[in-house]
């Protein structure tokens, strides 16, 4: 997200704001400082590392003054699509991570692939297989709702995933919080 002001007067910081699924509700998730008073073009530019593929988000901006003053600018619609194509096998880590209600376990395959994701507890315990089939290739991703594989919801602890792909193993580790 880039945006640029041609001056600015009293302008103490940005806040950026995103909603995920309902356009109503935002949540700051960056503050930006401002330049204070300036005559001069600023550019300012902010990266979203938080986002999944095949997601659509609304982001909004709002300028805070050194009095306390906000100006809410329009809301902007994202839909974040890649045809990114990696070389080898990733699982990356979980987002949010600890998290509440449920978590997104991201992973890059090269090749259409038999893939396996599953849940275990810190005894080794299997408790939930979130993906069991073959899978194109890309950028993909999976939601665990922190249930088990009878839809019971599991305690508050460190859960580990394990990803099978083309032969590789990879391992996450999630923290549930309740």
């Amino acid at each position: 997200m880039q945006w640029t002001t041609a001056s600015e007067i009293n302008n103490a910081f940005f806040v950026v704001e995103r909603a995920d699924q309902d356009p109503r509700h935002f949540s700051a998730i960056a503050q930006i400082p401002g330049q204070g008073n300036s005559t001069s073009n600023t550019r300012y530019e902010f990266i979203d590392d938080r986002i999944i593929p095949g997601m659509s988000y609304c982001y909004r901006l709002t300028d805070t003054n050194f009095d306390g003053n906000q100006f809410q600018h329009e809301s902007i619609q994202i839909q974040y699509v890649t045809d990114y194509l990696p070389t080898e096998v990733h699982l990356l880590q979980n987002f949010p991570n600890p998290f509440n209600l449920s978590t997104f376990i991201s992973y890059e395959l090269p090749t259409e692939s038999a893939v396996e994701i599953s849940v275990f507890d810190l005894g080794g315990k299997l408790i939930k297989t979130l993906v069991d089939g073959v899978e194109s290739p890309g950028l993909k991703t999976v939601r665990w709702d922190g249930r088990d594989d009878t839809g019971q919801i599991v305690s508050s602890g460190t859960y580990y995933f394990r990803m099978n792909a083309n032969g590789t193993a990879k391992y996450g580790r999630a923290l549930l919080l309740k």
